[in-house]
């Protein structure tokens, strides 16, 4: 039973997961090496570790030193698998490693992410580990995502969005992930493990309005009913300081109210993810300034009803980074619990996506 967000332990930070992604160039301090060396700092905090994994390297011992490591210290780790990225020429649909690439699992390849995360599943049991929660990161290929980010940043560019996004759009395809997933959820829960998904803003809104037309474009298979989500939670990324920059001057009201939504459409289930205090795969991304900024978005979302297990923070790379110490600053239990108030920017958001949602239909 999931918790009230008025229930949290005393003097505890107001979130259940941390991710940590493996990133390529890899910055300072962001070896697997040093997550272990850091693993002292999380442990005692009641918080989950999201471990970034590839599935080129299921048996590599670097990540299994650190699940070792994060045991021998109470710490939970929860896999977040992901696929090679592949070269721009594997974003073509006719070439051979088109649905063995991408890095985010999505229609296009789910059927390798899928093989790979039950490798991954038996590897870890093998290894005397009990099942732990597979998290499923639900997103567009990644060269796409790059794409759609320059699309619709500052200077958005609404037709080459719509184009971009149309492209995605294969019903019968998305009709075969579906069917995939729902038997891989099967598998997994037979053998014991939880999944988790983590998935992008626009998802919610797609939600909203009844249709699934941005879910479709974006390749990401989440259904409308409950037999078609056969997820244990599903989480939205509401990174503010990413969409702060196209809405300048956003408040925490945007994570309220999209916390609101969570819970509308996904019940209980509902979870969300806070960020960012590293840019990860963007590394120019814009970043909260201080622990305070996340501290009122994780007011924001407790008081929208949001548990705060059902919380994650991206990432762990970025609150233990020397430049952005120290680290209590990323740990502030929550204190003021009232609703934000309408910052009059985050209607925009819901319009912006409601309007390309129609245009796709």
């Amino acid at each position: 039973m999931r918790r009230s967000p008025l229930a949290q332990a005393p003097g505890t930070p107001g979130f259940g997961s941390v991710a940590y992604e493996e990133l390529d160039p890899l910055p300072e301090g962001g070896s697997l090496e040093d997550l272990t060396a850091s693993l002292d700092r999380l442990q005692g905090l009641g918080v989950a570790l999201m471990l970034h994994w590839t599935s080129e390297d299921i048996h590599d011992p670097r990540r299994w030193q650190v699940v070792a490591a994060a045991h021998a210290r109470g710490i939970e780790v929860r896999p977040v698998l992901t696929l090679p990225e592949g070269s721009e020429a594997d974003e073509d649909p006719a070439s051979p490693r088109h649905a063995s690439t991408g890095y985010f699992p999505n229609t296009s390849n789910y059927a390798a992410w899928i093989a790979s995360s039950k490798q991954l599943m038996t590897s870890w049991t093998s290894r005397g580990y009990a099942p732990t929660t597979m998290v499923i990161d639900l997103e567009m290929r990644k060269r796409r995502l790059h794409r759609l980010a320059d699309l619709t940043g500052p200077d958005t560019d609404p037709l080459g969005v719509l184009s971009l996004l149309a492209q995605g759009i294969d019903r019968p395809r998305y009709a075969l992930a579906m069917a995939a997933f729902r038997a891989y959820a099967d598998y997994a829960h037979q053998r014991g493990f939880r999944l988790h998904v983590t998935t992008l803003l626009p998802v919610i809104d797609d939600y909203l309005d009844g249709d699934d037309s941005l879910r479709q474009a974006f390749g990401i298979p989440l259904g409308n009913t409950p037999g078609d989500r056969p997820w244990d939670s599903v989480s939205i990324q509401v990174h503010r300081t990413l969409y702060g920059e196209r809405y300048v001057g956003l408040t925490s009201y945007f994570v309220y109210d999209y916390a609101r939504a969570i819970r509308k459409v996904f019940g209980d289930k509902g979870a969300i993810d806070l960020g960012l205090t590293h840019g990860g795969i963007v590394a120019s991304a814009p970043l909260y300034a201080n622990g305070d900024e996340l501290r009122r978005d994780l007011e924001a979302a407790l008081s929208a009803g949001i548990a705060p297990e059902d919380i994650g923070i991206y990432s762990w790379l970025g609150m233990i980074a020397p430049e952005h110490a120290p680290l209590s600053q990323w740990l502030q239990p929550p204190v003021d619990l009232r609703p934000p108030h309408d910052d009059g920017l985050t209607a925009r958001s819901h319009r912006d996506w409601k309007l390309l949602d129609a245009l796709l239909f």
